[in-house]
């Protein structure tokens, strides 16, 4: 008669499928971290998942990420606990439920008034639902640290409340900013924000639609940064050079 996995069966197979992990074999690192969410071992299952989702992120697969996203929101709050609480967050927005996603990165906040990512997520979450004058306030706040995907992404998405508003001469000058910053550095920033929930926003943004896209891509590595400045200086011919300020 077989016996039941044990804690350490659990812990050895989810050792071993972070190590396949880390090789890039994503088939197989994904079927060991099932193996341990059949497990059922409290601990080593919420971990699992994670694996799982990240995996799925590094193949592309964004429907299967984002339904293991919404696995990680149907385990017991015993097992929530375990994981980073603004991750957990992003499971909720990414399952549709913006309010509790709210509701976590407010309770980080209470502890760490200043926690980049919290703000950032919030700034994003306000836009999403339409609450453009939350979104500015938070998004010129995370403009102002000097790390370079926190100026990108609070400029982006003033831009995107002010184009969404109508006032697209004062967004077009924050998209300039952004494409300039880029240009001028050589480089896109590492760990840049994933802009993806804010796709459909695209299609309010009026006559910035293109620059907007253009510019979502390249922050999503969709494009090379050789493939955005060439777009750009079609539309934008004599690019300034920007000084990095934060």
């Amino acid at each position: 008669m077989p016996t039941a996995p044990t804690y350490e069966y659990a812990k050895d197979l989810y050792a071993l499928a972070i190590n396949i992990q880390r090789t890039k074999n994503y088939p197989y690192a994904l079927r060991l971290f099932e193996g341990v969410v059949e497990t059922g071992e409290t601990f080593y299952m919420a971990f699992a998942l994670v694996g799982i989702s990240q995996c799925y992120a590094n193949l592309g697969l964004r429907n299967l990420e984002t339904a293991t996203l919404k696995r990680v929101t149907q385990l017991t709050k015993q097992q929530q606990l375990l994981l980073n609480p603004g991750w957990l967050a992003f499971c909720y927005q990414r399952s549709g439920d913006l309010k509790e996603a709210t509701t976590i990165h407010r309770e980080v906040l209470k502890l760490m008034p200043r926690d980049q990512e919290s703000l950032a997520a919030l700034a994003e979450i306000d836009l999403l639902i339409g609450n453009l004058d939350e979104a500015e306030t938070f998004a010129r706040e995370v403009q102002q640290y000097s790390v370079p995907r926190y100026q990108i992404l609070g400029r982006m998405i003033r831009a995107f409340a002010l184009a969404v508003r109508g006032r697209h001469d004062e967004a077009a000058i924050e998209l300039s900013w952004v494409a300039e910053f880029l240009i001028s550095s050589g480089s896109i920033p590492v760990g840049t924000w994933d802009y993806s929930d804010l796709q459909p926003l695209i299609a309010k943004t009026g006559t910035n639609s293109e620059t907007f896209q253009l510019l979502t891509d390249a922050l999503q590595g969709k494009i090379a940064l050789a493939e955005f400045t060439s777009a750009w200086v079609k539309i934008m011919p004599s690019p300034r050079q920007l000084k990095v300020q934060p």
